[in-house]
């Protein structure tokens, strides 16, 4: 079996092991929601996906103690990425692309929003045309 850093990948049953013992244990009936390990025939790629009966399913690396989750490579994390009205209901620590307004952005807690990452700025509030017609038409000055 290959080893890298404590895991070992078993080519022969498709699982995944750490010091001798399976990470993921399938065994149980009533699981609803699993961790889905695929192997790469050619050894390219190991893919770590949620898998199961619910419609979202949040896939969480833990590291113990005071450890760290490191990905040692050369290439690139791909991060989250969805429109302005796809963001998700925001947490501290999140991250996203912004794909329409094309920008990476952070979720700021105590602004309550997404923001910029290089400015730091929210997203611009959309101007309702037709609150301003009500507005001028009401007499009101600008």
């Amino acid at each position: 079996m290959p080893r890298t850093r404590g895991l070992q990948w078993n080519n022969k049953t498709k699982k995944l092991f750490r010091r001798g013992k399976e990470v993921v244990d399938r065994s149980a009936d009533n699981m609803v929601n699993t961790v889905k390990t695929v192997g790469s025939a050619t050894g390219t790629a190991v893919s770590l996906t949620a898998a199961g009966d619910d419609t979202n399913i949040d896939l969480t690396l833990a590291a113990q103690g005071t450890g760290n989750v490191t990905v040692s490579s050369t290439g690139a994390i791909v991060v989250p990425k969805g429109t302005t009205a796809q963001a998700p209901t925001g947490a501290a620590g999140m991250l996203r692309y912004n794909t329409t307004l094309a920008r990476y952005e952070r979720y700021d807690v105590s602004a309550g929003a997404f923001v910029d990452i290089a400015t730091q700025a929210a997203a611009a509030a959309e101007i309702d045309p037709v609150s301003i017609a009500e507005t001028l038409s009401a007499g009101s000055i600008l």
